[in-house]
């Protein structure tokens, strides 16, 4: 797997290139201490997981609160997703080490851990979740954890986004065997909604709405506070 893609000509323009390599650098032995086999890729700011899944990253160029790093990911797989799947995380802490840390903890729970689960053939924990698709296809969901981040209302019900989306997956068409669902909901201290909604990386209209109704039943939710999760379907013909 080689490294050309969108984010190359990005490296160029980036402020602080040595803080993106310690990002990799640190990941990679992150990555390592939970048994991923990793090596560098064609460039040591390039990460290579399990001989099947490469890893990009690039912080981006602009002027940002101090104790913030912003930090975009792409993941790719040469048959699955060689466009790569995109990711835009946010790591805190007061020193460099503890925004490193953070980011790097963040990829993992959110995003890598799915994908390499979803390479996995032990597929029995995860039947419990399956769906029997319209299309003549049987899906198998690998769904993350719900995250959340921010100041939790007392008043508020927590709900899978997964299960929330779930009874419209039964007749999604798509001509892949392998997708990906990124699902977030923002609230912010006007307690404004902001819901992103993507299906293999395009806007998917039909679960925004289920999350904004979702999001727009929860009550007195003026702080800032954000709902996440990530959803790999893999097609099991029936």
């Amino acid at each position: 797997m080689d490294g050309n893609s969108h984010f190359t000509y990005i490296k160029h323009f980036m402020e602080d290139q040595e803080t993106n390599q310690l990002l990799v650098d640190s990941l990679k032995l992150k990555l390592e201490k939970n048994n991923y086999e990793v090596e560098y890729g064609d460039r040591s700011d390039l990460l290579l997981v399990n001989s099947n899944i490469l890893i990009e990253t690039a912080i981006p160029k602009g002027s940002y609160h101090p104790s913030t790093l912003p930090v975009n990911f792409i993941t790719k797989n040469e048959k699955y997703f060689p466009n790569g799947i995109t990711s835009n995380l946010v790591g805190f802490g007061d020193t460099k080490k503890q925004k490193i840390e953070t980011i790097c903890d963040k990829y993992l729970n959110e995003i890598l851990i799915v994908l390499v689960d979803s390479f996995s053939d032990e597929k029995s924990k995860h039947l419990k979740k399956s769906i029997s698709n319209t299309h003549n296809s049987f899906w198998l969901p690998i769904v993350s954890k719900n995250i959340y981040e921010g100041t939790l209302s007392k008043s508020f019900e927590k709900r899978s986004l997964f299960s929330i989306i779930k009874p419209n997956l039964i007749d999604k068409s798509t001509n892949k065997s392998f997708n990906w669902i990124q699902l977030s909901i923002t609230w912010n201290l006007s307690d404004n909604i902001r819901c992103e909604s993507h299906f293999n990386g395009e806007w998917w209209t039909e679960g925004y709405d289920l999350i904004k109704s979702y999001a727009e039943s929860q009550k007195n939710m003026n702080q800032y506070f954000t709902q996440k999760q990530f959803i790999v379907l893999k097609e099991l013909k029936k």
